[in-house]
């Protein structure tokens, strides 16, 4: 679930218009965390944190400072409120269970049109049309 709940949109900048490398802000693996690497220290505006909670409300600027070296990062975080995780074994009971209901129905349809008489219609009654002849004399 970290993962979905990982799925941010970062909109970087810096200061000194130089680009924002992954050294310089982390993510931290199977965590819902944002932090500084070794050495910085982490900041919102002129307070102190040691690390950003990965949630809606914490989105904003931040900056890793260390002496008078300053990166500034946006993060605009945007959770799944209806997301639902799927593992490995989840996925293969999705796929295995589609292809079952579809053999079944290409099954029972082969089974029907097989037992049902397909061909031209014959009638039954034999007889002969009944043509009505009118004779016109003038």
């Amino acid at each position: 679930m970290n993962k979905l709940l990982l799925t941010c949109l970062l909109l970087l900048f810096v200061s000194d218009e130089q680009p924002v490398t992954s050294e310089q802000f982390k993510m931290v693996p199977q965590s819902s965390k944002v932090k500084c690497p070794a050495g910085y220290e982490l900041y919102k505006g002129e307070d102190k944190m040691e690390s950003v909670d990965v949630s809606d409300g914490n989105s904003g600027e931040y900056e890793c400072r260390k002496d008078n070296d300053i990166k500034t990062i946006f993060i605009k975080f945007r959770s799944c409120d209806n997301c639902v995780e799927l593992d490995v074994l989840s996925v293969t009971g999705l796929i295995f269970g589609e292809v079952l209901a579809t053999l079944a129905i290409a099954i029972s349809v082969h089974l029907l049109a097989k037992h049902a008489r397909i061909g031209t219609s014959s009638s039954k009654k034999k007889g002969t049309a009944s043509v009505a002849h009118l004779n016109i004399v003038l």
